[in-house]
């Protein structure tokens, strides 16, 4: 029991806790995919697969290469396809609702209305913000994810698009996630969270 209680932890992983136990023990807590592969191709793990006939160096770093290379497609559809639904789905659905807006403040000041029209003038800035800066975030992710494919060194390139490309999946995705429970359901043109849940 004591030589297994030295391995397993069953804390959280992902947690702090983790990474000074992980500290405490001596062992390697790679946070990221690039950092990952890399230990593929440590001296450590090439004497290792070398010594019991597993891969020589060069298939070790073939596969290494190709991970590699596995990572970065998939995080290059991710990002064109996360760059496509947002401005053909997201964006339009977002001033679709500011327009409604607009229509309606119209309409209030036409007949004379003017502190209704101002609640709906109200209602239009917290839609016009997340539009504005997922627009932002969706035209620095593109000139990030560019930037990355023009790196000839695959490593880079991972690394690249770990450290330039994924954050702004997390930037935009804030965005979105404040437009869903801003727009109207019936402009909406996803699913939304409840309704993953609950039918409408």
């Amino acid at each position: 029991m004591e030589d297994v209680e030295r391995v397993v932890f069953n804390g959280n992983g992902y947690s702090e806790e983790w990474e000074k136990e992980a500290a405490f023990r001596g062992q390697s807590n790679n946070k990221t995919t690039p950092v990952a592969l890399e230990a593929m191709i440590s001296d450590k793990a090439k004497s290792l697969f070398s010594a019991h006939g597993v891969f020589n160096e060069r298939e070790l770093h073939s596969r290494y290469e190709v991970l590699l290379e596995n990572y970065i497609n998939k995080l290059a559809i991710e990002a064109d396809l996360f760059e496509e639904m947002s401005r053909t789905y997201v964006l339009p659905a977002a001033l679709d609702a500011i327009n409604k807006l607009g229509e309606a403040h119209r309409n209030l000041t036409d007949m004379g209305l003017e502190d209704d029209a101002q609640s709906i003038a109200s209602q239009a800035a917290p839609i016009a913000k997340p539009i504005k800066e997922l627009t932002k975030d969706l035209a620095e992710l593109m000139e990030a994810k560019a930037a990355a494919d023009a790196m000839s060194d695959t490593a880079a390139m991972a690394q690249a698009y770990c450290d330039r490309v994924k954050p702004f999946f997390d930037a935009a995705r804030a965005s979105i996630d404040r437009l869903e429970g801003l727009v109207d359901s019936k402009i909406w043109p996803l699913p939304k969270y409840r309704e993953l849940l609950f039918l409408r």
